[in-house]
């Protein structure tokens, strides 16, 4: 909270570096990068024969996600009771998506 309070871009601008770094992954699955595929691709490769992008970035797109592991963190009492999942994040990457 307090480098958010002195550099507000900061968590936008590590979100867009790390989108960036995931559109090159991406676009090297898909074999027009040059880069070498291993057998850690296997799953986002099967991943893409069904939808376009198999490493949605941002809240919305792994919003159920993001809530199945609050619950359950409550459950195993790691939390004493469930976060709202815009709490866990800074305000400025709520509505991004990658």
């Amino acid at each position: 909270d307090e480098v958010l309070e002195e550099y507000p871009d900061v968590a936008i601008q590590v979100f867009n570096a790390f989108a960036a770094s995931k559109q090159r992954y991406v676009k090297g699955l898909k074999g027009s990068s040059g880069l070498e595929r291993s057998a850690v691709d296997t799953v986002p490769l099967a991943v893409m024969e069904v939808i376009d992008d198999p490493l949605p970035y941002g809240i919305e797109p792994n919003l159920e996600t993001l809530e199945s592991l609050i619950a359950h963190a409550v459950t195993q009492g790691i939390i004493p009771a469930a976060i709202p999942v815009e709490e866990l994040f800074a305000a400025s990457l709520l509505n991004v998506v990658a």
